[in-house]
């Protein structure tokens, strides 16, 4: 039996159905759980729009959202995101997530001058489907998510992390979505074991 791993799974995807490729991302992370879920691993799941998460930060101001969140990433072995590509990053709700959870003196603290990573215990994967080419995404956009992941976020937090890139998805086939799930299914089993 595999090592019982805690796994939060961040899924920040709004499913509007007005276009019926986004369902894409969120069937994604649902096999991925599933998988988790089938391997007996322990699935800490959240939705940024169904929990109505506030992406905007007011100065002084306490999130008790947020502090919840930072509790159960504490707790986490794997810290699993999916999210669509939108202007060549993230949702805003994610990056409002990242703003108020991630913070100093949770995720990292300064000591002379330099970020000191508080989290290094943990592992990161972001799975990003995008609907422009990737090419587009790694020459336009200068692979600016893969950057901003690794070294603004999770580097100063002190988490490996890996990235992938799911591109393309006006024009994908169902066989090419088929594929992406047999992916996801395998990153699930080897986190799994």
């Amino acid at each position: 039996m595999p090592e019982l791993k805690k796994i939060v799974v961040i899924l920040a995807n709004p499913d509007t159905k007005f276009d019926q490729r986004a369902g894409v991302i969120s069937d994604l992370c649902y096999t991925f759980c599933q998988q988790c879920v089938q391997n007996e691993q322990s699935v800490d799941f959240i939705d940024l729009y169904k929990e109505k998460f506030n992406p905007v930060s007011y100065p002084d101001e306490i999130d008790s959202q947020a502090l919840e969140y930072q509790i159960r990433i504490r707790k986490a072995d794997y810290i699993i995101v999916f999210h669509p590509v939108w202007w060549g990053t993230m949702p805003a709700i994610l990056k409002g997530f990242c703003d108020k959870v991630f913070q100093s003196g949770f995720a990292y603290k300064y000591q002379g001058g330099l970020t000191h990573g508080l989290l290094k215990n943990k592992k990161a994967v972001i799975v990003a489907v995008s609907k422009s080419p990737r090419w587009q995404v790694n020459v336009i956009y200068s692979n600016i998510l893969n950057v901003m992941w690794k070294r603004a976020i999770f580097d100063i937090c002190g988490i490996k992390s890996k990235f992938y890139l799911f591109s393309n998805l006006r024009r994908v086939s169902d066989l090419d979505i088929e594929s992406w799930h047999k992916k996801i299914t395998k990153l699930a089993i080897s986190i799994s074991s």
